[in-house]
């Protein structure tokens, strides 16, 4: 494939937006161990969203969005705030003082629109250009591109120290909503953010684990509070292709692997009942795909990481509010040798022995954090695991996003995206996983970023297995 060159960008504006003056009083926020864990790792979330529109034009959207996205972090203030060591407690905290903003800068570009929307393979170069730079200071940053009279996208970069993907989403919706209806209507109340951090119990005393962990790797590594979020490399070597599976290739999924593991059973085989969900079987699918691209084979280990929204899986009375803003999320890491999850014939995605094996693999996982010891019982044991494995340098495929977290349901006024691309998945070798945009939402689409030679074998392998049935 060849290289496209990067198109030409205009930079109209660069600004600053606050909430409302007064409309928000002098607050800190406390980091909760949820919170540190994204601290220590270090993820800054990148994405860009395209919506189509005819005929738009910077000098007619940019009030609007301005306007908007100022009402909408007079809610969702802790975005425009600044991460901090608080001088009362020498612990990291989120604080807001009025005045506090976020940069917004305004673009033109030649690009094509409706090419950048598409699925097959292209150069990540030409996203790039649309991702909003993260200045050191700030918690968010937002890049608005009108994209050649077609339509424009916003480009988003945001540490997860700030919050978890239901958090930004619910941002996002509530920004695009303001922009749609030119106010806050009445039903907005339902979605309105939670900031109370004394929401998230921590019996066990992981904060003070988590917080240790983090200042002496910070020491270490000479980092500060001005210069912690990693910057997007501008690679020239690296594709990005978007893959869907439709709701009727998942339930076809679904009985291939129920009908092979009845078959085991009948034959006195011993196997434990899975939850084989649409998420279980995608993310078994890539598994399998991306080992076998890779040439991984022997007793070489295979990791896969994706996180687990806690909202439901705390230890009590009530579960915590699906509109708390801030992080609720763990990471499961699954192991295996690269013989168990890529050798063979069936290694294609297929629904064969590999593909079942995965399928085990990440169900089993998942079904651990609902057991007696539930997630606080069991965070101090992964965030340790995490820690050694970022230390060793390990390769871990690890899942951006999520299908229940709606990225589709954004809508700035012109409908929803035609195409969100989640570029930071570049950095750190994983894929993005949404719900489609659409088969009504009920299939699955999978954003993958490889070296051209890897997204070839990545392709062949992924096909194949949907040939096969």
């Amino acid at each position: 494939m060849a290289t496209r060159p990067v198109h030409t960008i205009n930079v109209m504006e660069h600004c600053r937006v606050s909430p409302p003056a007064g409309s928000v009083a002098e607050t800190s926020l406390p980091l909760t161990f949820f919170d540190l864990i994204w601290l220590r790792v270090n993820v800054v979330v990148r994405s860009v969203s395209f919506f189509e529109l005819s005929d738009c034009k910077v000098q007619t959207h940019l009030p609007y969005s301005k306007q908007s996205l100022s009402l909408a972090l007079q809610r969702f203030y802790p975005l425009a705030g600044a991460l901090r060591l608080s001088p009362q407690t020498g612990e990291y905290e989120i604080h807001y003082t009025d005045g506090d903003s976020v940069p917004l800068t305004v673009v033109e570009s030649d690009s094509d629109f409706y090419e950048l929307v598409m699925d097959h393979p292209r150069d990540m170069a030409e996203f790039l250009p649309l991702v909003a730079e993260l200045p050191a200071s700030d918690l968010i940053s937002l890049q608005l591109t009108v994209i050649t009279d077609s339509g424009f996208s916003i480009g988003l970069a945001v540490p997860h120290v700030v919050a978890d993907g239901h958090g930004i989403m619910n941002f996002m919706r509530h920004w695009g909503s303001i922009c749609r209806l030119g106010h806050e209507s009445d039903s907005m109340s339902l979605l309105l953010p939670l900031h109370d951090r004394a929401l998230i119990p921590d019996p066990n005393g992981l904060k003070r684990i988590f917080l240790d962990h983090v200042k002496m790797a910070m020491a270490k590594q000479g980092q500060n509070q001005q210069n912690l979020w990693p910057v997007q490399a501008q690679s020239q070597h690296m594709v990005r292709a978007t893959f869907v599976l439709t709701r009727a290739k998942i339930e076809e999924l679904r009985q291939r692997v129920t009908m092979a593991r009845e078959g085991i059973m009948e034959e006195g085989g011993e196997k434990k009942p899975i939850h084989v969900s649409s998420f279980v079987l995608m993310c078994a699918r890539v598994w399998v795909c991306l080992t076998k691209a890779r040439a991984v084979e022997g007793d070489q280990m295979v990791l896969f990481g994706f996180g687990v929204d806690c909202r439901g899986r705390m230890r009590m009375a009530q579960p915590i509010p699906a509109t708390y803003f801030g992080n609720c999320v763990t990471m499961c890491i699954v192991s295996a040798r690269g013989s168990d999850i890529a050798m063979g014939d069936d290694a294609d995605g297929g629904g064969g022995a590999r593909f079942m094996a995965a399928c085990e693999a990440i169900s089993g996982a998942i079904q651990r954090f609902d057991d007696d010891d539930g997630v606080l019982g069991r965070s101090d044991g992964w965030f340790r695991r995490l820690l050694s494995i970022m230390e060793a340098g390990e390769r871990i495929i690890s899942v951006a996003g999520s299908p229940r977290l709606g990225f589709y349901d954004m809508d700035f006024g012109s409908g929803r995206p035609s195409k969100v691309v989640v570029t930071s998945i570049e950095q750190r070798g994983g894929i993005s996983l949404a719900e489609s945009r659409d088969d009504a939402g009920r299939g699955l689409e999978v954003g993958v970023a490889l070296p051209k030679h890897e997204m070839e074998q990545f392709t062949y392998y992924y096909d194949k297995g949907l040939k096969n049935y």
